[in-house]
């Protein structure tokens, strides 16, 4: 028994140490190498929602899923956020009008929707075109209220998800066409029963949100990613089968009549996640709040949009699609268990100025006074009057007098005088037409 005894103790010093020498290796091979376990798809990402890596004109991409969730976590409340005041040289900077949203179908759609419900406030005015507000986007999405469908209450807003009667829509919408319940697969309920609607008005139909054509269940958008950190510029290269909601955005930019700047939407890493050395800084971020962008901001099984940063503690203020007030979290860190992992950049190409509406002009006389008055006109950067003498006997004017953006003149004038008189507004495009023609007798 004593010699049994020995025999296996011999085996085990040498077999012990033989192992440690085959295993860790290999485990310190993977820790030097940067090596992470397989997520729940079998891909070598931190992120469980890496659902595929393939290899394109040599490069690897990440496919991304960001699913439904419509609810916080718990801590959500503990998580409310008292944003600075804007102040550039003191490292804070937030953008005005950028609306607050509940969850509209879809994280991701909701997010875009306050996107494009600030541009709407902007300069962008046909974002959203709709009845309520007088046509302009609200700072909220409660004037459209909620709607109970299979036992689920959803928050409206056409911006992000249409729906008939919503907005006084008299046919079919994105959620008619494609939404059943948070997470269901598909078919859409369209497929088989009725003609799909055509795409447009709202940030889901572009994005491919909910849609089971895309592979996406209610809820769901996907979006790609270089896993080196360089931004994926406009990814295309899934469809027709899939859509990257990047994309998704310029898509429904163009659709409105606007455009996006080239190379203007990406989707990116943010530095160092995974490793890379490539993402997306905070710097980078920081410049795009500087220039009145907001950013959509993608944690793991979350979409949020990025509008303010406070550049002391390197934080971001955000909206959630929780709630309308302000959020925060550190750049690259955790919100609600969620990880900050990348970025949705999209960049607005300018509108093109044109030659402002012509203004509307009325006269007085007051003795051997003539006072002129005319409405102020929108994107007019100043008016000038001009006079040709009466009865008008060519198409020259006599003279013309900038007014800078003073809305009426006054001018003395000598028994017997008679002249025509008109005003232009005009802008960096160039000037509108005349405004009505009138003329006065002084008699």
């Amino acid at each position: 028994m004593a010699k049994t005894l020995k025999n296996i103790l011999f085996c085990l010093t040498v077999f012990i140490p033989a192992c440690c020498v085959l295993i860790f290796p290999a485990l310190a091979d993977d820790f030097a190498t940067g090596k992470i376990p397989l997520n729940p798809y079998g891909i070598r990402s931190p992120n469980p929602y890496v659902v595929n890596r393939v290899i394109e004109d040599g490069n690897l991409i990440d496919e991304v899923i960001v699913p439904g969730r419509p609810s916080p976590p718990e801590g959500f409340n503990d998580q409310v956020a008292w944003v600075l005041e804007s102040n550039v040289a003191a490292g804070t900077n937030i953008i005005a009008n950028v609306p607050a949203l509940t969850w509209v179908f879809g994280c991701s759609a909701t997010s875009a929707a306050m996107m494009f419900g600030h541009y709407d406030n902007a300069g962008y005015p046909n974002m959203y075109a709709g009845p309520t507000n007088g046509g302009v986007f609200p700072m909220t999405n409660a004037v459209w209220g909620t709607v109970a469908i299979n036992g689920e209450t959803r928050a409206l807003c056409p911006l992000s998800a249409t729906r008939l009667g919503l907005d006084n829509r008299t046919v079919n919408g994105h959620v008619d066409d494609y939404w059943i319940n948070t997470g269901d697969p598909g078919p859409d309920p369209f497929i088989g029963n009725w003609a799909e609607h055509p795409h447009g008005e709202c940030t889901a139909d572009f994005m491919g949100t909910n849609q089971s054509s895309f592979d996406n269940e209610d809820g769901f958008t996907r979006f790609w990613f270089y896993p080196n950190g360089a931004p994926l510029y406009d990814y295309t290269a899934s469809e027709p089968a899939k859509r990257d909601g990047c994309h998704g955005l310029r898509l429904f930019v163009e659709s409105r009549g606007y455009a996006v700047q080239a190379s203007g939407n990406f989707s990116q890493y943010i530095y160092g996640y995974n490793g890379n050395t490539q993402g997306y800084a905070f710097a980078d971020y920081k410049a795009e709040i500087d220039a009145g962008r907001p950013v959509m901001l993608h944690l793991e099984g979350h979409t949020v949009l990025g509008h303010g940063y406070d550049d002391v503690t390197s934080t971001v203020f955000f909206h959630d699609t929780w709630d309308y007030s302000d959020h925060a979290m550190t750049w690259g860190g955790v919100y609600l268990g969620m990880p900050h992992f990348g970025v949705s950049v999209l960049r607005l190409a300018p509108i093109a100025p044109v030659p402002p509406a012509a203004p509307a002009l009325m006269l007085s006389v007051y003795g051997t006074t003539v006072v002129g008055l005319w409405n102020s006109v929108p994107e007019a950067a100043g008016y000038i009057v001009s006079y040709a003498p009466y009865p008008y006997t060519g198409p020259e004017t006599i003279g013309s007098f900038d007014m800078g953006t003073q809305t009426w003149f006054s001018v003395e004038l000598w028994r017997g005088a008679a002249f025509y008189v008109a005003v232009q507004a005009y802008n960096s495009a160039g000037r509108s037409d005349y405004s009505n023609l009138l003329y006065f007798i002084m008699n």
